[in-house]
């Protein structure tokens, strides 16, 4: 006749017990340098993203703005400086051709992000 193996005492834990050790452990994640170091570089892009957003709506409401100005100024001069005015519209068309591939590259960049693009054509205060 074989003799019955013992089974060991079982600890049980009790609710603050089980709290406690998660509380711990979430300290032993923090110590790692490694995960330290990645939570801090996806914070960062977080924040980068935020600056670039802002960024892209000054610069929308610039193009916009200046736009605008050049416009009135052209047509404000065009009544005593004929040939100012026509200067001022070729510089006008040259910048409306570069701010418009600037366009083009941001609505390229949302559609290419699609629903990760936080950012905003819309004007900004000015």
């Amino acid at each position: 006749m074989a003799a019955a193996a013992p089974t060991p005492k079982q600890c049980s834990l009790t609710w603050n017990e089980v709290v406690e050790y998660t509380f711990l452990s979430d300290f032993d994640i923090l110590r790692n340098p490694t995960g330290n170091a990645d939570l801090q570089e996806i914070q960062r892009a977080k924040e980068e993203i935020r600056w670039l957003n802002i960024e892209i709506r000054q610069l929308v409401t610039y193009i916009h703005d200046e736009e605008i100005f050049l416009l009135q100024k052209e047509a404000e001069i065009a009544q005593t400086d004929p040939h100012l005015a026509y200067f001022i519209r070729k510089y006008c068309n040259r910048r409306g051709h570069s701010d418009g591939n600037h366009m083009a590259r941001l609505h390229a960049m949302e559609k290419k992000l699609g629903s990760q693009f936080t950012g905003t054509f819309m004007l900004g205060v000015r």
